[in-house]
């Protein structure tokens, strides 16, 4: 018997956690990753490099916060079969209150996770 069975493709989440006032990475920060029904999918420590990583996800709209300043909240979208990068930038830059500046890079180019 053969059967072909289609999986969801699953998806990759990097980011970096850098402070707004020197531009130095954050290490020891933590990032918590919610999906949409509010349910926390994963939380991590960031390394020295300010580094994260969220793997096997599956496509949806997700709440990124990151702590270590006061903390800052981001929305992001991941797309089936994606890799997609973020960075966060914790603490007050020019006079604004603190929160997330983010820029987003996502590719299909990224590993096979499915």
């Amino acid at each position: 018997m053969h059967r072909d069975l289609d999986l969801p493709r699953r998806s990759l989440l990097t980011g970096t956690v850098t402070s707004a006032t020197s531009g130095h990475a954050v290490a020891e920060a933590t990032a918590t990753l919610v999906d949409e029904h509010g349910t926390v999918v994963g939380s991590t420590v960031t390394g020295p490099d300010g580094a994260f990583v969220f793997e096997d996800l599956a496509e949806g709209t997700y709440t990124l916060t990151a702590s270590g300043y006061p903390p800052v909240g981001q929305l992001v979208q991941v797309m089936a079969g994606t890799s997609a990068m973020v960075t966060v930038v914790l603490g007050a830059a020019d006079g604004l209150p603190a929160r997330a500046y983010a820029s987003f890079a996502t590719t299909a180019d990224g590993p096979d996770l499915g």
